[in-house]
Parts: C-alpha cells; sequence; structure tokens
C-alpha cells in the first residue's frame, strides 16, 4: 500500500508500506520504505563522494590558534570574577556575622532585663514580708496578748442568751469554719495557723468524709491550696503555670466555702467537694514540678546578692579598722532562704581575718591563694581513688623538663623513655604499677632537676634531693595509694616549683647577656648573673 502523508508530519517524505500477510498468515512482516519527495524537477541528492570530501577537509583542518593576548585577557577576567566572588562572600559573611552578634547582644539584653525584672520582684516580695512581719508583730494578738476591756455601758437589759457548743461538741466543718475565717484576717495569722499540728488533725478528719484515707501529706496540700487562695495577687507571677494554678486555687476556695456552709451534707450537683479537691491537687503536682525549681533558682540568685552584701559591708568595716561585726538583717534572711548551714558558713567567712595586699603583691597573692587550692582539690581527688588529675600534673612537668632540654636530643630521648605519663596511666589501669617504680621515678626526676638548677640554687636543691631520698627509704613497702597521697603528690609540686626557678634563672642570665652587650661598662655584668 502507498500511503501519502503530509510534509508537516513527514518532512517532505511519502511512506511507502508493504504488508505480506496474505502469503504468509503465520508471520506477519512489516516494511518501512522511506522515498524523498520534492517538487523541484532540478532536485538530486548529495552525492556520497562530496559530502566525504566535505568531512575529511573539515577534520583535517587544524584549529585556530589563540593568541597570547587573548590567553591573558581570559586569565584576566577569570581573576577578576574570581575576586567578585571572593568580595561576595567576605561581605556576605560580614554581614552574617553583624547580624549574629546584634542577635546576640539583643538576647543578652532581653535576659538581662528580664533578670532585673525578677531581681526587683523578689526584693520587693522580701520588703513585703518584712512589712508584714513586723506589723504582725506589733498587732497580732498572739504576739502581744492584751486583756479584754471591761463592758462599761449601763441600764442594758439582761438578755439570756443559749450556751455556745464547746469545741468538742463542734462538728469539724463548723471548728475549720470558724477557724479558717479567724485566720484568714491575715497572711501572718494563717501561715501559723498552718503549721499547727493541731490544724492538721482538724482537716485531716475534715477530708475524711469526702476522700478515701487521707493522710498528713493531703492535709497540708489542702491547707497549701488555701494560703494560695488567700493573696493569690501576692502568691503568684504572670507565668502561664501560675495562672492556671491561681485559677484553680480560687476555684477550689469557691468549692470549699460552699461545702463549708452546707456542713456534713454533700453536695447535690454532679461535682462534689471530694472530686474538687482531687481536681486541684492534680494541677498542684503538675504546677509543683515547674514552680520548685524555679523557685530554688530564685533563692540561689537572692542568697548570691546577699552574700554580696555581706561582704560589702565586710570590706567597709576592714577598710574603717573596726572590728568585724556581723549584720544581722543579712544574715537572718540568709537563714530564713538557706537554713541553719548556710547562715553558720555565712557567719564563718564573715569573721575570717582579713590583711592588705597591695597593688604590687596582688598577683602573686592570688597566685598563692589559686595554686593552694588547686593543691587541696587534688589532694582530696588522689584520697578519693581519683588520679586523673595527678596524671595532667605529671605531664605539665615533663613538657616544662622537655622544653629545658630542648636543644639536647640525646636528653630529650633519654627523659621520654624514663618519664612518660601516658604510660603511667595505662601500668596504674592495668594494675602494673608499684610502689618501687613510683619511687624510682622520683629519684629520676629529682637527680635531673638537680642538674638543671644554676650555681646559686645548687646547694639548695642537694638538700631536696636528699629529702626525698630520705623519705622515699623510710616509706619502703608502703602501699601505693598511701604512698602516692603522702609523697607523690607533694614531691610533683615542689618538682614544678625548682622548674620554674630554673626558668627564672634562665631568663634573668638571658637579660644580663642583653645588658653586657649593651652596656659593658655597666653595675649589671654577666658574671654578677651567673653568680
Amino acid at each position: 500500500l502507498i500511503v501519502p502523508l503530509d510534509r508537516a508530519q513527514t518532512g517532505g517524505e511519502h511512506t511507502i508500506l508493504t504488508h505480506e500477510s496474505k502469503r504468509c498468515p503465520m508471520a506477519r512482516l512489516e516494511k518501512l520504505i522511506v522515498v524523498p519527495v520534492h517538487e523541484d524537477p532540478d532536485w538530486c541528492p548529495r552525492s556520497p563522494e562530496k559530502l566525504v570530501k566535505t568531512v575529511k577537509k573539515r577534520l583535517e583542518a587544524s584549529p585556530p590558534r589563540r593568541s597570547i593576548e587573548e590567553a591573558l585577557r581570559r586569565c584576566e577576567e577569570a581573576e577578576q570574577k574570581r575576586k567578585k566572588l571572593l568580595c561576595s562572600a567576605i561581605q556576605q559573611a560580614r554581614s552574617h556575622n553583624k547580624r549574629a552578634r546584634e542577635t546576640a547582644k539583643n538576647v543578652k539584653a532581653k535576659r538581662n532585663a528580664e533578670m532585673e525584672h525578677k531581681r526587683a520582684e523578689i526584693e520587693e516580695k522580701l520588703v513585703k514580708a518584712a512589712e508584714r512581719r513586723l506589723n504582725w508583730s506589733k498587732t497580732s494578738p498572739i504576739a502581744q496578748p492584751s486583756a479584754p476591756k471591761p463592758f462599761e455601758e449601763a441600764n442594758i437589759p439582761a438578755v439570756s442568751l443559749p450556751e455556745p457548743l464547746s469545741e468538742a461538741e463542734q462538728l469539724p466543718e463548723q471548728r475549720l469554719r470558724l477557724q479558717l475565717r479567724s485566720a484568714s484576717q491575715s497572711v501572718a495569722e494563717l501561715s501559723l495557723w498552718m503549721k499547727l499540728s493541731a490544724t492538721v488533725s482538724l482537716v485531716r478528719i475534715f477530708l475524711a468524709s469526702h476522700v478515701d484515707d487521707p493522710t498528713d501529706k493531703d492535709a497540708r496540700r489542702f491547707l497549701a491550696l488555701v494560703y494560695m487562695s488567700n493573696d493569690p495577687a501576692t502568691f503568684f507571677d504572670g507565668s502561664p503555670e501560675d495562672c492556671v494554678m491561681k485559677r484553680e486555687a480560687m476555684r477550689f476556695n469557691k468549692m470549699l466555702k460552699m461545702q463549708l456552709k452546707r456542713g456534713a451534707e454533700h453536695a447535690d450537683s454532679s461535682e462534689t467537694f471530694g472530686a474538687s479537691y482531687t481536681r486541684a491537687s492534680r494541677f498542684y503536682a503538675a504546677w509543683s514540678a515547674h514552680d520548685v525549681p524555679k523557685q530554688a533558682r530564685e533563692v540561689d540568685e537572692v542568697l548570691s546578692r546577699l552574700h554580696e552584701q555581706l561582704m560589702t559591708v565586710r570590706t567597709e568595716q576592714a577598710r574603717s579598722g573596726a572590728e568585724p561585726a556581723p549584720p544581722v538583717e543579712i544574715l537572718s534572711q540568709i537563714r530564713l532562704l538557706g537554713g541553719d548551714e548556710m547562715e553558720a558558713s555565712a557567719r564563718a567567712t564573715f569573721s575570717q581575718p582579713w590583711q592588705t595586699v597591695g597593688a604590687q603583691d596582688l598577683e602573686a597573692r592570688v597566685r598563692e591563694i589559686a595554686l593552694r587550692a588547686m593543691r587541696d582539690a587534688l589532694k582530696e581527688q588522689v584520697v578519693a581513688g581519683e588520679y586523673s588529675g595527678l596524671y595532667g600534673l605529671l605531664e605539665e612537668l615533663q613538657k616544662a623538663m622537655l622544653a629545658l632540654v630542648a636543644h639536647s636530643e640525646r636528653s630529650r630521648d633519654d627523659l621520654i623513655d624514663h618519664f612518660d605519663p601516658k604510660f603511667i596511666e595505662q601500668q596504674a589501669t592495668h594494675g602494673a604499677l608499684d610502689t618501687e617504680d613510683v619511687a624510682a621515678l622520683m629519684r629520676y626526676l629529682a637527680a635531673n632537676i638537680v642538674s638543671y638548677q644554676a650555681a646559686a640554687d645548687e646547694a639548695e636543691a642537694q638538700a631536696w634531693a636528699r629529702e626525698v631520698e630520705a623519705s622515699l627509704e623510710r616509706s619502703s613497702g608502703m602501699p601505693l595509694q598511701a604512698f602516692i597521697s603522702a609523697h607523690l603528690l607533694d614531691f610533683v609540686h615542689v618538682a614544678i616549683e625548682r622548674v620554674q626557678k630554673v626558668y627564672l634563672r634562665v631568663r634573668q642570665l638571658a637579660e644580663a647577656m642583653q645588658n653586657e652587650r649593651d652596656n659593658p661598662s655597666g653595675p649589671t655584668s654577666l658574671g654578677e648573673a651567673l653568680a
């Protein structure tokens, strides 16, 4: 079959399709024959020979060579492009760092502002608490008992009133209602009433009719909810947890008043007082999990400021030359927040003798205190069986000694062979280190450190080496841990001091040599430095 197709679809060609299905029905063979079609009668296809010649000529033709100027120009363009990319990256990094610094600054300022706000709130609460305690001590009938004023009115007819019920005859609901109404007049009275054992017992009896098997812990939780609802504005802040707990405490207080008003009868509504107490207890447990760590942090901040105030007072007294007089108000606040042990520690710190230190001696004094503190800490670790700090100290000693013999490769190799802190740590870890090995190491280090000393310090160093030898002979056969805590730790500290003295002598010698070169006839000569 000959099927002419559109040129737009076939690219100017006709398709001839032959089908040999009639000859062989079992084998259907399809052939596609493409015949180019052109309307121009003079058109003829390209000769294969011309096509081959054209391709061969194009392949044999050599590419144009680029000049040196073109190559340099391209190199300059590439370099300029690289510089632009580098400048862009630098600008982006600078802007990123600038934004990061600004963000960190803003976060820090915000955090400081929040801390100042919290500090001001805590100080305000402390001031209010002090004022309440002062007012209560002046006006409370518990603190200052007073006799009732006599009734002086006359000509009043006698009225026969029924005798009030005794406290034993009253129901628990009635007694709790009366006591709660009397104690809620002030925060101080409520706090004192809550601490009484009789109050806890009364609340426990009251809860027995609403909750199964109440304990003293349930009674104290009940009193805590009552205390929260009595003064919520002072007790809670604006945090989300406090807002939720404030709402639940006020709801519990409302249900409690309704129940106390009903007496022994239960509520007619679907929610009983027992259910209200259970709900408030759950909210209180969840709130405590968030509030206790927050209060601990606030207490730590207040204690830190109180210690700073205490040291400020002590500094003023030391400058004036007066005897140390501990401030009672600050110490009482420390006792209220941290307990008796915290107050005793603050009082002992305040009573320690002070000594005036000049500006020229301040650096040496601070270094001495820091070294003494480090030695005490290392000694506590060694006594407890922890040697990580001792290994670090041995590594520092090895580095210092290697720096002194850096000019001699043989001395360096000998020192590394005999004194390797890493190998000593491995031996101690696997139980392969004994007292004799440590004693031999101490003898080796003492002999080398004595050989490093200057002539002016040689006699003192020799005396130290003899003391080390005598102590090693006396401690022969001592257990390893006791030997390390009794001898090795002190030996390492003194060895470091000896090596430091060698460094000092070397520096003095270098300065003397420089002065000798600059001023040969000056008062400081090389011979005096060597002596």
